[in-house]
């Protein structure tokens, strides 16, 4: 099964000029060192340690930033009490977790996917699919009683990370214009091939297209990069926010996994 490997790296510690006024909590200049890696912030927070805490985050990791005493340096890491526990994680996840959620689902919103289920559906799924992925098929299978309910709305994000066409099958999907029809095809025929059962793939189903335009393999970059930064390597991958708006995050497809979405089938 692909794999991608995708971590934040950078220096634990990052020299500044910076304000010794900490009661103002001016942001320090280095911050924007971070940001140029890709960690947003969301402010300050009430942190233990007598140290001035900024709350960010990256993908879906939640990065407590500290400003050290002499006010000329940031701290990236965690402050641990006697017994080894983190004293300020749960403040850290109070502060940025609703944004870190907003951010995250609007970037997934904005992603290049392909709708199965109704519009309406009270709940919707992103999940990475991988054409080449029997329990891609599995889970497009599985998840029938809750889309034909109209209880439950997958929007599968393409990506190609398992085979070496499986670029190429996902470009045929984003530029088809039956596309919700030719995935269910390909799902419905890999697991009747092999009776209900999981199969390895076969050629068969979506055909991979003979040279991927450029736009269309931005799209699948994006798709890609996306992945990596959720901290996903491998197919399928489901996120979905739940009823107080939390993200839940999910590597592959177990039994319990459609009804603890979206519900049980009555």
């Amino acid at each position: 099964m692909g794999k991608i490997n995708h971590r934040l790296t950078g220096a634990l510690l990052v020299g500044l000029l910076a304000s010794p006024t900490l009661t103002a909590a001016p942001e320090p200049a280095a911050l924007q060192q971070l940001r140029d890696m890709g960690v947003q912030f969301t402010g300050t927070f009430p942190a233990k340690g007598g140290l001035t805490a900024w709350a960010g985050y990256h993908g879906d990791q939640p990065l407590a930033v500290y400003e050290a005493p002499d006010g000329e340096h940031i701290i990236l890491g965690r402050i641990l009490d006697a017994e080894g526990r983190d004293v300020n994680q749960t403040a850290l996840e109070q502060q940025v977790g609703s944004h870190m959620s907003t951010d995250i689902w609007e970037r997934l919103a904005q992603s290049n996917w392909i709708t199965d289920g109704a519009a309406d559906a009270p709940m919707v799924a992103y999940v990475f699919t991988d054409l080449n992925c029997p329990y891609c098929n599995k889970l497009w299978v599985d998840a029938r009683p809750w889309i034909d309910s109209g209880k439950l709305q997958l929007r599968h994000v393409l990506v190609g990370i398992i085979r070496e066409n499986s670029a190429a099958k996902a470009a045929t999907l984003l530029t088809a214009e039956n596309a919700e029809q030719q995935l269910g095809e390909h799902a419905r025929l890999h697991m009747e091939a092999g009776d209900g059962r999981i199969r390895p793939i076969s050629d068969e189903g979506v055909p991979p297209m003979a040279g991927i335009p450029a736009p269309i393999q931005a799209q699948l970059d994006a798709n890609h990069t996306l992945m990596a930064e959720l901290g996903l390597r491998a197919t399928p991958a489901v996120v979905w926010l739940d009823e107080s708006g939390k993200l839940h995050k999910q590597t592959g497809a177990p039994d319990s996994l459609l009804p603890h979405i979206a519900g049980p089938i009555e």
